[in-house]
């Protein structure tokens, strides 16, 4: 017999209680112990039995929905009770499928039989075509209609009551005799198509879908017509024959010029925008014709390099070496920072300012008006005096940090980032406290009184209680 220690007690909710006189089922205390609970009602399933929560008080084998049965003389279908032992479910419905026939739900009294919906009929005498039975045997359907393919025809869902060899869209037709063109019938066969419009080729000419009363072998848009006398531009027919097109225009490019689909009734060499021009005598810069002839292009204004410096598209009308963002400047007398010009020179620059790192510091864009060896965020500092702990100054030199706290390990104990005062050998950590694991345990970040095992986030003794996936049972409770 083993006795349990008086104060070995577990939690129900709020509540404390021995599991050896009650049992605790989701939250709720009951006066009994060593059962099962269904919901949170604690049973005993040697004599009751628990059907997805709903208690039953008879200890049958199986459950249909919340109800407790004898699969020998019963039969659940679908969550629903039959009082009766078959082998099939139709539905809700227990059936015996030796004599009647299920089909889509609905019971049919007839045994061996297909299915049309839910109708059951037998496949010798009859037809199912798309769910709708015909009292007809025959070999093809045509939407919900049975027919003899050998003495009908059957176009997209739609039944012709005589036999031919093709379809034009719902029509049967014999193409011996007519042409279909584009789902339209024609009274004309072995011809082409224009839309839907039949024709022959070697008298008539079709250009984009419409149909053209002449032969000629080109089209330009929807008109048909010869490539030998006159010219298409992007679908505009020109009335003569010439070499290039401008947009929609036909032109002769021995005598005039093309730019960006505007003619200009001149020939030049190189073009300015819309503008044609001899590059000889003129300059183009980003599509403004500039009437001198320079070497480079500052902009849209053309200039000498040898008089004048450009600087991010802004001309200058002085020469100078080096720019500092739009502004040209000497680097020999003056130092630019991040686009701002200082008017000396310095060998270093901290954010916008110049400034001499032998007697200053810049730390993260902010300067410092004193020499230091490091940097804490923005402001400097020695590292023999401070102490620098994720970007915050500490004001003494420590060895080690804890967050942003700097700390001697000797006396403190740091557990994630919260410092806790180290006593005695209380130099291991629990989530974020430190603790004596002579005294305590630690149980998934949350601190117990010793013991031997943790289970969850509860330490016990495996002498008086047995861990089943996290939940602690009583010791003769061995199996899980």
């Amino acid at each position: 017999m083993i006795l349990f220690c008086s104060d070995f007690q577990d939690v129900c909710e709020n509540a404390t209680y021995s599991p050896a006189y009650k049992t605790c089922c989701n939250g709720v205390l009951n006066q009994e112990w060593g059962r099962s609970c269904c919901g949170t009602v604690a049973y005993n399933p040697a004599y009751k039995s628990c059907c997805n929560g709903v208690l039953n008080h008879k200890k049958e084998r199986s459950c249909c929905g919340t109800v407790a049965y004898n699969p020998a003389y019963k039969s659940c279908c679908n969550g629903v009770l039959n009082h009766k032992k078959e082998r099939s479910c139709c539905g809700t419905v227990a059936y015996n499928s030796a004599y009647k026939t299920c089909c889509k739900g609905a019971l049919n009294n007839e045994w061996n039989r297909s299915c049309c919906g839910t109708v059951a009929f037998d496949p010798a005498y009859k037809s199912c075509c798309n769910g709708v039975l015909n009292h007809k045997k025959k070999r093809s359907c045509c939407g919900t209609v049975a027919y003899n393919s050998a003495y009908k025809t059957c176009c997209k869902g739609v039944l012709n009551h005589k036999k031919e060899r093709s379809c034009c869209g719902t029509v049967a037709y014999n193409p011996a005799y007519k042409s279909c063109c584009n789902g339209a019938l024609n009274n004309e066969w072995n011809r082409s198509c224009c839309g839907t419009v039949a024709f022959d080729p070697a008298y008539k000419s079709c250009c984009n879908g419409v149909l053209n009363h002449k032969k000629e072998r080109s089209c330009c848009g929807t008109v048909a017509y010869n490539s030998a006398y006159k010219t298409c531009c992007k679908g505009v027919l020109n009335h003569k024959k010439e070499r290039s097109c401008c947009g929609t225009v036909a032109y002769n490019s021995a005598y005039k010029t093309c730019c960006k689909g505007v003619l200009n009734h001149k020939k030049e060499r190189s073009c300015c925008g819309t503008v044609a021009y001899n590059s000889a005598y003129k300059t183009c810069c980003k599509g403004v014709l500039n009437h001198k002839k320079e070497r480079r292009c500052c902009g849209s204004v053309a200039y000498n390099p040898a008089y004048n410096t450009c600087c991010k598209g802004v001309l200058n009308h002085k020469k100078e070496r080096s720019c500092c963002g739009t502004v040209a400047y000497n680097s020999a007398y003056k130092t630019c920072c991040k686009g701002v010009l200082n008017h000396k020179k310095e060998r270093r620059c901290c954010g916008t300012v110049a400034y001499n790192s032998a007697y200053k510091t810049c730390c993260k864009g902010v300067l410092n008006h004193k020499k230091e060896r490091r940097c804490c965020g923005s402001v400097a500092y020695n590292p023999a005096y401070k102490t620098c702990c994720k970007g915050v100054l500490n004001h003494k030199k420590e060895r080690r940090c804890c967050g942003s706290v700097a700390y001697n390990p000797a006396y403190n104990t740091c557990c994630k980032g919260v410092l806790n005062l180290k006593k005695e050998r209380s130099f291991f950590c629990c989530g974020i406290v430190a603790y004596n694991p002579v005294y305590k345990s630690c149980c998934n970040e949350v601190l117990n009184r010793k013991m031997r095992s943790c289970c969850g986030t509860k330490s016990y003794d495996r002498a008086y209680n047995t861990c089943c996936n996290g939940v602690l049972n009583r010791a003769w409770e061995r199996s899980c």
